[in-house]
């Protein structure tokens, strides 16, 4: 069927005037009734035309918005899992007009169901709400036209603000309490308000009709009572002085209005830098100085001691180690050179007052210097000891020179000072004198049964020990000679003498070794002497010298002795004029010295009756690949000289050392123009020469058998 084309449509406004509607299915046009149309299409009929009733449901796709009003300001849409009511003009009024009715706002209950959670009651005209209502931190809950009464949580603390008028909490009985089951206040009517601390059982503090009744400690400007009573302020009260008027601050009062009495007043206060204060004055009159009773009808007075066994017990409760000041005694003024006294007297039996002892404190000079005096009575008060003011003690003087300074006349052979150890049991007595730093001990002196001990620190380790005997050990206690010192280590086992930068050390081991040693430690000569005369000397530089006092020189040095020289030399000076030095053998033959080579012997000198050998090795045993060899001519090759010394020009025969080294080189020491000298061994030209006699000999023995 080809398509066709309409034109000219007429409006119709009832389906019943229609008989059938032309469409495209998408290939044709075709033709439906529109009975058959309603009838086949998924969801329902269409919405019915104005007027019209809607016989099944609406539905809404997601997106999908429900629009109301001439300008759409009123919208009902659901967007995935979310619907919305949208208002977009005017007030959103959600009006329930059947009589008594309410208005109900559910949700689901957190368990698959639905709940109520709150509606307007349109019977009692009244707001309910049927779960828990939780406001967020700083969202206030306001009753009032204006919001005068707040309540809220500022995420920290909740808070309840009345900004006008009073704020009542009514009841018959009113209970403020914390941690939700502790009471705090309870107010009863028509009877007491009870004020409890942390939950107790029974009410620290309750009201009565005659006052206030009190458990526990009470604290008058303090959280934490520590008395009955304990009344704090936050200001000073300096005691009452002549001419001036009760300062305010923190002072309690006690006075009495009869007549007899009315004068009289006791304040307690506390003062500047913590000090407390009591005072009997008078009401009226701050310049009567009123006496002040303490037990006076008898009994003993203690300050800072609740037992007091005498008339007066001052005790210091303080921890040990703390500077205070137990009694002070303390005078408004005094001149230059002025005293106060401390006098202890005591009242005989014939009612004669006497001193026993003074204590006076001295003034000196313009007040800075002061001194401290002790007195004592012998027919008359004596001064026996005198602390000055910059810490020197004296006994038996006013002027002591040292901070300890004893003077006194010993001709009845009484001691200056004695220290003494009591203990009865036998060769333990050890009285000791201790030196301290401003925080601990740094040595000390004991004296022992035996021994004196002198230590260093906070021990009584001996580091120097006098015994009975006189005999002095450093690091034993039993010295076994004169001095006897024992070390430990390399360190502690050595002495050391110095005089500006030079030293001298001994000891028993040094660095690592165990040899026992005496020396020089710095860059200095060592030396020793006998009869108050240098017998020996070691240089700093290693040069050993016997019997002599200057370094060897060779040329025109005139040191003698004997000298040693690490690496270099050894050898003996004789000065001219001196005895030659010398080896003696006594008594018998036989070697004076040997020459090593390594480990082994190759020379010596030795002597027998009045003859001296030289020697040098040639036993058989030493020898191998004998040859024969022809003496004649390796000595006419020798050239053979008369010659002069070069240093006292004298005269002598010999060889040219360079010369005889390329006949006999084993004859000759050194290198030509070395830095050494070339020596010459001629007692190694003799074999030659017995070889070329030998050759001589055969010959003359040949001519004259020829």
């Amino acid at each position: 069927m080809a398509n066709i084309k309409f034109s000219g449509f007429t409006e119709v406004t009832s389906i019943s005037g229609v008989q059938e509607i032309v469409g495209y299915n998408g290939t044709q046009n075709v033709r439906i009734t529109p009975a058959n149309l309603l009838s086949s299409l998924p969801g329902g009929p269409f919405l019915p035309l104005a007027g019209g009733t809607m016989t099944g449901d609406l539905l809404f796709d997601d997106g999908v918005v429900a629009k109301f009003g001439t300008g759409q300001d009123l919208r009902i849409q659901s967007i995935g899992d979310q619907g919305y009511i949208q208002n977009y003009t005017g007030h959103l009024h959600i009006v329930n007009l059947a009589d008594d009715k309410d208005i109900l706002f559910r949700s689901d209950d957190g368990s698959g169901g639905i709940a109520t959670y709150f509606y307007l009651d349109g019977s009692d005209v009244i707001t309910r709400v049927s779960r828990d209502f939780r406001a967020s931190d700083n969202i206030k809950l306001q009753a009032g036209s204006s919001g005068d009464l707040q309540i809220y949580h500022d995420g920290t603390h909740s808070i309840i603000n009345n900004s006008t008028g009073i704020l009542y909490i009514n009841g018959p009985t009113v209970y403020l309490r914390a941690n939700q089951n502790e009471n705090a206040i309870i107010c009863n009517a028509n009877g007491s308000v009870d004020l409890y601390y942390d939950g107790s059982a029974s009410p620290k503090l309750l009201t009565t009709l005659t006052g206030i009744e009190v458990e526990g400690d009470v604290g008058i400007n303090t959280a934490s009572p520590v008395t009955f009573l304990d009344v704090r302020g936050n200001d000073t009260a300096l005691p009452a002085t002549s001419g001036t008027t009760v300062s305010t601050g923190t002072r309690l009062r006690l006075a009495s209005t009869a007549a007899s009495t009315l004068s009289a007043s006791l304040d307690i206060g506390i003062g500047t830098s913590s000090r407390a204060w009591i005072q009997s004055t008078s009401i009226g009159d701050l310049s009567d100085g009123n006496r002040l009773l303490l037990n006076p009808n008898g009994g003993n007075v203690g300050i800072g001691e609740q037992t007091p066994l005498y008339p007066l017990s001052i005790k210091d409760n303080a921890v040990i180690g703390t500077n205070k000041t137990v009694l002070q005694l303390q005078s408004e003024t005094i001149t230059n050179g002025g005293s106060m006294n401390l006098d202890f007297r005591v009242t005989s039996s014939n009612a004669v007052d006497r001193y026993v002892a003074r204590i006076t404190g001295v003034r000196e000079g313009n007040g800075a210097l002061s001194q401290l005096q002790f007195w004592t009575e012998d027919s008359g008060l004596y001064q026996r000891m005198t602390i000055l003011s910059g810490g020197n003690v004296g006994i038996g003087t006013a002027s002591p020179r040292g901070k300890l300074d004893i003077v006194g006349n010993t001709d009845n052979d009484t001691d200056f000072l004695t220290i003494q150890d009591d203990d009865p049991t036998a060769n333990s007595h050890r009285p000791s004198i201790r030196f301290r730093s401003d925080t601990a001990q740094i040595g000390q002196i004991t004296s022992l049964d035996n021994s004196m001990r002198f230590s260093v620190g906070t021990t009584e380790t001996s580091l120097l020990e006098i015994a009975s005997s006189g005999n002095v050990g450093i690091g034993t206690t039993s010295p076994t000679v004169a001095l006897d010192v024992l070390g430990t280590n390399n360190l502690s086992s050595r002495a050391r003498f110095t005089k500006g930068a030079q030293t001298l050390q001994f000891g028993a081991a040094r660095d690592t070794t165990t040899v026992p040693f005496i020396g020089s430690e710095t860059n200095h000569d060592f030396s020793i002497i006998a009869n108050n005369t240098e017998r020996m000397r070691i240089t700093s530089g290693g040069v050993v010298g016997v019997g002599t006092d200057g370094l060897f020189s060779f040329g025109s040095g005139s040191e003698s002795g004997t000298f040693i020289q690490q690496s270099s030399y050894m050898g003996i000076s004789i000065a001219s004029g001196q005895t030659a030095a010398f080896i003696l053998r006594r008594l018998e033959d036989g070697t004076l010295q040997r020459f090593y080579n390594s480990n082994t012997v190759v020379g010596s000198i030795s002597v027998a009756g009045s003859a001296t050998g030289y020697n040098t090795s040639s036993d058989y045993r030493l020898k191998e690949d004998l040859k024969d060899f022809d003496g004649l001519d390796k000595v006419s090759k020798i050239p053979v000289y008369d010659f002069k010394w070069k240093v006292d020009d004298s005269r002598s025969y010999g060889v040219m050392a360079h010369e005889l080294e390329e006949v006999l080189p084993n004859a000759v020491s050194g290198e030509k123009d070395g830095e050494e000298m070339q020596g010459v061994d001629y007692s190694k030209i003799v074999p030659l020469l017995v070889k070329s006699i030998q050759e001589l000999s055969a010959k003359v023995t040949a001519l004259e058998n020829s």
